[in-house]
């Protein structure tokens, strides 16, 4: 018999490679799952994704702005936003109001969001057409009838076999199944 007193198991886990990521690796990856397809930048000790070029924003992936001194990032142009380059988020047209605007030109506050598919209900659509009351009423409703469906399969299985012992069966209780293998 072995003596484990001296066996260490070791439950560390590998953290993705990509900067201010905690996630873990991928089996036999260096990557976490969200990055297992992404690129790493090119520029040396670097270890942000790549937006273009195989570098990261900061080294040359995205274009700086050409106004004398800036060192921002490019918008919708040559120019960064504060010198003339262009927001690419549409606002909500309501006056005064600075929102990312979503359905018909408008922030959800001012009507530009979907509302519930439940007919009666005016509260905005979270996830699959529904508000958050009644997705998690239909997320209930499937797993009461997933346990339905688990209940079923359990009776079906636990019950006993119904076995047919009628006269035209108990023949072949009786015969010497020996001989009759051999024959065929």
């Amino acid at each position: 018999m072995r003596n484990l007193a001296n066996i260490t198991i070791s439950t560390t886990t590998r953290v993705c490679v990509f900067s201010k990521c905690n996630k873990p690796t991928e089996p036999y990856s260096t990557k976490c799952i969200v990055h297992k397809h992404r690129a790493m930048c090119d520029f040396p000790d670097c270890r942000k994704q790549t937006v273009k070029r195989n570098r990261c924003a900061k080294h040359g992936g995205k274009r700086v702005c050409l106004h004398p001194h800036c060192a921002e990032n490019a918008r919708g142009g040559k120019f960064c936003i504060a010198h003339g380059g262009v927001a690419t988020a549409r606002l909500c047209d309501v006056a005064g109001c600075g929102k990312h605007a979503h359905l018909h030109k408008k922030c959800i506050r001012h009507g530009g969001g979907k509302h519930c598919s439940v007919a009666g209900c005016f509260l905005h659509a979270r996830g699959r057409g529904l508000c958050h009351q009644h997705q998690m009423t239909q997320d209930l409703s499937v797993k009461d009838d997933m346990q339905q469906l688990d209940d079923s399969i359990l009776s079906l299985l636990m019950e006993p076999l119904a076995w047919d012992e009628s006269e035209t069966n108990l023949h072949l209780c009786n015969e010497d199944w020996g001989t009759l293998l051999v024959e065929i």
